[in-house]
């Protein structure tokens, strides 16, 4: 995916862009390093369910 780099007035910081992701801008001080867009935290387990499930106890 090409990618564009550009100088912020702030100073020479450079911000990589992707065009696939344009909402993606990465800080770089030196170079440009293939960095893995940010996924979402991966939990182990699901998530429990909203509503309270039934006791073991009262299924029966």
């Amino acid at each position: 995916m090409p990618i564009y780099s550009y100088n912020t007035k702030s100073g020479d910081k450079l911000y990589r862009v992707s065009y696939r992701d344009p909402n993606h801008i990465q800080l770089t001080k030196r170079g440009f390093r293939r960095r893995q867009p940010r996924l979402l935290p991966v939990r182990p387990w699901p998530s429990p369910p909203r509503r309270p499930s039934p006791s073991p106890s009262s299924i029966r």
